[in-house]
């Protein structure tokens, strides 16, 4: 209906307000908008790399390896790769090495 409607354009918003603040290089805000946008529509796709990107910029690489492993069960094509870049990314920052085949889901 008309309320999931209105609903669903304001996770967009969000959605478009943090990626602008990803673009910018200010993370800090950029975060909580993502992190709420993916709890209310787990689905959405848009941002999913820029989240992964600023959680691992502000250091917190296990939230970005964790945002990355759940990204990957809704995005396609080239946002696959980078996602798994930036798993092994996360992966040396927690002294983990090597990223192992069965770390990452395969499409």
């Amino acid at each position: 209906g008309l309320v999931g409607w209105r609903f669903a354009t304001f996770v967009a918003m969000m959605l478009a307000i943090a990626s602008e603040y990803h673009r910018s290089g200010a993370c800090g805000p950029a975060i909580p908008m993502l992190t709420w946008s993916y709890a209310v529509e787990p689905t959405a796709t848009p941002g999913r790399v820029a989240y992964v990107q600023c959680l691992a910029h502000e250091g917190r690489w296990a939230d970005s390896r964790a945002a990355a492993l759940d990204a990957l069960r809704v995005v396609s094509g080239g946002e696959v790769r980078r996602l798994r870049r930036s798993i092994a990314r996360a992966d040396s920052a927690l002294g983990r090495g090597y990223l192992h085949r069965d770390s990452v889901a395969i499409r």
